[in-house]
């Protein structure tokens, strides 16, 4: 695997983190925004290509709406984010859960181990913190 060295804007999400935390509302998504994407999980997950068992790795997790879905599905299901402040209120929602698991990682700076034994990997609403060279050299 190639490791590229790329700029991430991710400062901003600590502190709506931090900012969420400190006013009793960990959560990153609304319930209108957790209802679109599952909806959009579902129909992906509807395709006869697509695993409907197995291992699940949703990468920018965050505080686990998504995550906590797939599990539902009955993925077993592993969750990355880079903000352990984020992942805090995920691990307590689960933690009576069997078979879904946290882990922070900043995926722009370490590859991820394993990444083959996974069956569906999904992304949600985190690639728009990956930016380009010249955004990076505009905002240092």
């Amino acid at each position: 695997m190639i490791l590229i060295r790329i700029k991430t804007h991710y400062d901003h999400h600590e502190d709506v983190y931090q900012r969420g935390k400190s006013e009793g509302n960990p959560q990153w998504s609304d319930e209108t925004q957790l209802n679109r994407d599952t909806r959009r999980l579902s129909h992906l997950l509807s395709y006869a290509e697509v695993p409907q068992l197995g291992n699940c790795l949703e990468l920018g997790c965050g505080t686990g709406d998504t995550l906590i879905w797939l599990h539902q599905q009955d993925y077993e299901c592993t969750g990355v984010a880079i903000s352990n402040t984020a992942i805090a209120p995920a691990r307590d929602r689960t933690k009576n859960l069997n078979g879904i698991q946290f882990r922070r990682q900043d995926i722009t700076r370490k590859p991820l181990e394993a990444i083959n034994e996974y069956s569906v990997i999904v992304k949600n609403r985190f690639l728009h913190c990956i930016i380009s060279r010249k955004t990076a050299q505009a905002h240092p």
